[in-house]
């Protein structure tokens, strides 16, 4: 037995480009070849952590738009599913738009309130996909959005999420501590002597 979901040829079309989009929307642009260096870590600039997180970001807000409508109107339109689909993309949406000038700016200082933001949006996504996910279908077979496309909206948001926080790392905003030196393990010397290694 076909779902009655899956009947309508236009409709599977339309869920597998869903799906294509999703797959690609989130990833970095590509980077220039160059030579390869040998011995030396590349270290990006907060330049390109500013085009590859905003073009993210914007990614994951315009598809969990094009997500909570298609939820909305395929599955019955009414304030109960548009509150619950829609009113969360649209906001999130909405906050990763306002901040994208200030994370695409490359300048650090700058970049820092709009990773914030948008940190804040994604795991507000975040948590809608999860309730989302957490409750029982109360209509039948059909009526309500596929878990599995729910699911698959959680993780691009958690995506979202580890690319903003990420970028205060690699742009220089927030810095991981480093270890103190430890006696016997300075110097270049990773063992002690006595372990005959």
């Amino acid at each position: 037995r076909v779902l009655p979901h899956l009947q309508n040829p236009a409709n599977m079309i339309a869920r597998w480009l869903a799906v294509a989009a999703c797959a690609t929307a989130l990833t970095a642009p590509p980077r220039r070849a160059t030579a390869p260096r040998r011995g030396v870590a590349v270290k990006s600039t907060p330049e390109e952590v500013a085009i590859a997180a905003s073009t993210q970001l914007l990614s994951l807000g315009a598809v969990a738009v094009v997500e909570g409508v298609w939820s909305t109107v395929t599955f019955g339109i009414s304030a109960g599913r548009a509150l619950q689909c829609l009113a969360p993309a649209v906001a999130a949406a909405g906050v990763l738009v306002a901040s994208s000038d200030a994370v695409s700016s490359g300048v650090p200082e700058t970049m820092g309130p709009g990773l914030a933001a948008s940190s804040a949006a994604a795991l507000g996504l975040l948590a809608s996909y999860g309730l989302r996910l957490s409750e029982k279908q109360a209509g039948g077979e059909g009526e309500d959005p596929p878990k599995e496309v729910i699911g698959l909206f959680f993780v691009l948001a958690f995506f979202g999420l580890s690319t903003a926080l990420q970028s205060f790392f690699a742009a220089g905003i927030a810095t991981v501590p480093s270890l103190p030196t430890l006696p016997g393990f300075g110097g270049g010397d990773m063992l002690p002597d006595d372990l005959g290694l």
